[in-house]
């Protein structure tokens, strides 16, 4: 099994009924350290775009 992340509005479209700033986490069975090794990194390079 593996995470999976997904931003709803984006998939959804401008009449989602989802918050624009909710992300959703569906967790897979991968070691916990990497899996927020892999959460921190995303999030980072995100600031970064957001700049």
């Amino acid at each position: 099994m593996e995470s999976l992340v997904e931003h709803r509005y984006t998939f959804e479209g401008p009449g989602s009924t989802s918050p624009k700033d909710m992300i959703r986490l569906s967790i897979g069975l991968e070691d916990p350290a990497d899996l927020v090794a892999d959460l921190e990194q995303a999030l980072e390079r995100a600031a970064k775009e957001d700049r």
